[in-house]
């Protein structure tokens, strides 16, 4: 029992590394580029985007309002894609919940003073 869990608290702190020495992020993309169909991309050197986020909430953190934005987003991911998954339109609208300019539920409280 004891090496089961050995070999587990290994494999979780080796995906753990992975996960950030590779900047691997999962982005949703929504239907706005010929050079990227819509859908749930898990890309690497993401150093721009949450760990899970989508284009459009990208452009609306840096408060760029132009659609040729998300069109660029699109086209630098284009060549950074491991692994493509279909669209989620659930996914899409969660990473929008955070891009706004107000806060939400969890960031109107301060855990320091």
């Amino acid at each position: 029992m004891r090496i089961i869990l050995q070999i587990f608290t290994a494999t979780v702190f080796l995906a753990i590394m992975a996960i950030w020495l590779g900047s691997l992020r999962i982005v949703v993309v929504p239907a706005v580029s010929f050079a990227m169909n819509e859908g749930v991309a898990l890309v690497y050197s993401g150093h721009d985007y949450r760990l899970l986020d989508s284009t459009t909430a990208l452009c609306q953190r840096s408060r760029i309002t132009d659609k040729e934005c998300e069109r660029t987003a699109a086209l630098e991911l284009a060549s950074k894609v491991i692994l493509k998954f279909p669209f989620s339109r659930s996914l899409h609208d969660f990473t929008l919940f955070g891009a706004s300019s107000s806060p939400g539920p969890f960031e109107s409280f301060a855990l320091r003073s």
